[in-house]
């Protein structure tokens, strides 16, 4: 049953019980008052007392019915409007869970990544590892072959030498058989010179005495016969020198041709030495390829392992250079100079090499264009100049100027320069340092389609105010993870990330630079910042 229906049942039968209800009874007499004149008047009014009472009954009955309808319209509005929130709410359930889902689809597959990744980079570890030892392996063998082939060089170079000396002392013996033999020779021709002469004197003696010579003349014959041995003697020793001289000749031809034999023993070994060689150089090639491989592999991962804040912070510390920029600024009575001195960086884009400011550090606002001229700017290092003259805005954004720097100066110095980041949107968050040097850390930041060019920074102020916590504020300098150089700070909130130090055509302050025209400078810097969006102004 309606629980409405019941109550409108039980106040009916409540209101008819009230109304039949005879109260007399229910009311004690009265002992001291007598009962005679009263009793007609009361009998005489009982009746508009219950038409009133029943009246008061039926407009409580009706209004106690207008409420309920008023209830029963709310119960139901409040019924449609719960199965309204009822169904938003299972909407959103249903939403949150596809959300939860795509969260941890999302954190599974960055876990696969990481993991792929790790694997990857410890493949890689292994690769270099050994790559390394086969280098060392291929250098160990080089070295080797090396030695062996020098010690073989020098084993037939040695023998080699002693071949030549040997023939040249079979040339010497030879020579030496020539020339006994050739005085031989002479001897035989100086002996049959004399037996000439001796015949032919002893036929002129013979002719004057020859009783007398008779006897010599067989002395004589007898000294022939002598002379005959002699000179056979001679000539068999003259052919046994010969002979000796033909065997000196084969042996030298022998030698002759184990020389040759050692020429293309020789050849061969140069040949070999020569196969080696260009083996060791194109072991020496692939060693150089695997090295340039592992150097392009350690380079990779290089970019990709994010540096040590601390280290980077202790490195950004013993970089910087110090930066005076001056300009004289003519007042009503004299004239006053103005000097800012910062600390900053050097960041080259591959061209260039410069020292950054933002224009707070520097003595000129865009929001008071005051008239100067003779500006002078200054890069020093430890009292060393490493660049002086003129300060020039740029067309990252209006509020950054650059001071060019020699580069050999700066390498001279060892002065690191930060290279401008080629992927500045690696990482999701950078290494933020602020202007003073006295704090850094790492902060998120997030890309805007609508601001190319700028990245927002994650400005915790409540957390900087309550725990101490460090924040980004205006001319901070911020590096990547790795290193690398992505951008000043222009306002509490964006960084303005650079690429190059293009330069504004026609805003270059120096001493050559009047008042009015540093004054209209500025007014025009200042409308270009009037320009940008509101979040970046």
């Amino acid at each position: 049953m309606n629980k409405t229906l019941l109550l409108i049942i039980c106040d009916f039968l409540l209101l008819n019980l009230l109304a039949l209800t005879d109260w007399r009874r229910a009311e004690p007499s009265p002992t001291r008052k007598p009962p005679v004149p009263e009793v007609s008047a009361n009998a005489a009014r009982q009746n508009p007392d219950l038409v009133d009472m029943m009246k008061l009954a039926l407009e409580n009955e009706q209004a106690t019915r207008s409420q309920l309808q008023q209830r029963l319209q709310f119960a139901e509005s409040d019924s449609q409007s719960r199965a309204q929130t009822l169904t938003q709410l299972q909407a959103q359930k249903s939403q949150l869970e596809t959300n939860l889902k795509q969260s941890q689809t999302a954190a599974q597959d960055l876990s696969q990544r990481y993991a792929t990744v790790a694997k990857q980079a410890a493949d890689a570890k292994q690769q270099q590892e050994a790559l390394t030892a086969a280098i060392k392996n291929v250098e160990a063998e080089k070295a080797r072959l090396t030695q062996e082939m020098q010690q073989t060089v020098a084993a037939k170079q040695a023998e080699i030498q002693k071949q030549q000396v040997a023939i040249a002392d079979f040339g010497k013996q030879q020579a030496a058989a020539t020339q006994q033999a050739s005085n031989l020779a002479t001897t035989v021709r100086v002996v049959q010179a004399e037996k000439d002469l001796i015949r032919e004197q002893l036929e002129k003696q013979m002719q004057a005495a020859l009783a007398a010579k008779q006897a010599e003349l067989e002395k004589q014959q007898a000294a022939l016969v002598e002379l005959e041995k002699q000179r056979q003697a001679a000539a068999g020793q003259a052919a046994q020198f010969a002979t000796a001289a033909k065997v000196a000749e084969s042996e030298r031809n022998m030698l002759r041709e184990n020389l040759t034999d050692l020429k293309k023993e020789v050849a061969v070994v140069r040949q070999e030495k020569d196969q080696l060689q260009s083996q060791a150089a194109r072991l020496s090639e692939g060693v150089g390829q695997l090295a340039a491989k592992s150097g392009e592999l350690a380079k990779e991962i290089r970019e990709n392992t994010p540096i040590n804040m601390n280290l980077m912070f202790s490195e950004f510390l013993s970089n910087r250079v110090e930066v005076a920029v001056s300009a004289q600024q003519n007042v009503l009575i004299g004239s006053g100079s103005r000097l800012k001195e910062v600390k900053s960086v050097l960041v080259h884009d591959g061209r260039t090499v410069m020292a950054i400011l933002h224009v707070t550090d520097t003595p000129f606002s865009l929001n008071t264009p005051l008239g100067m001229d003779r500006v002078i700017a200054r890069v020093a290092k430890q009292s060393q100049v490493l660049g002086s003259g003129a300060l020039t805005f740029i067309t990252a954004d209006p509020r950054l100027a650059v001071i060019p720097v020699n580069a050999q100066q700066a390498l001279a110095m060892g002065v690191k320069m930060y290279p401008v980041a080629k992927n500045p949107f690696k990482f999701t968050e950078a290494v933020l340092v602020n202007r003073g040097g006295k704090h850094y850390g790492e902060v998120e930041f997030k890309l805007n389609a609508a601001m190319p060019g700028y990245v927002r920074m994650r400005n915790r102020i409540l957390s900087r105010v309550l725990q101490g916590e460090f924040s980004p504020s205006t001319g901070d300098i911020v590096l990547s993870k790795t290193g690398e150089f992505l951008g000043v700070m222009v306002n509490s909130d964006y960084c303005a990330v650079l690429q190059t130090f293009e330069t504004l055509p026609g805003y270059t302050f120096d001493e050559k630079t009047t008042t009015d025209m540093v004054r209209n400078r500025l007014v025009e810097l200042g409308t270009r910042v009037g320009r940008l969006p509101f979040a970046l102004q």
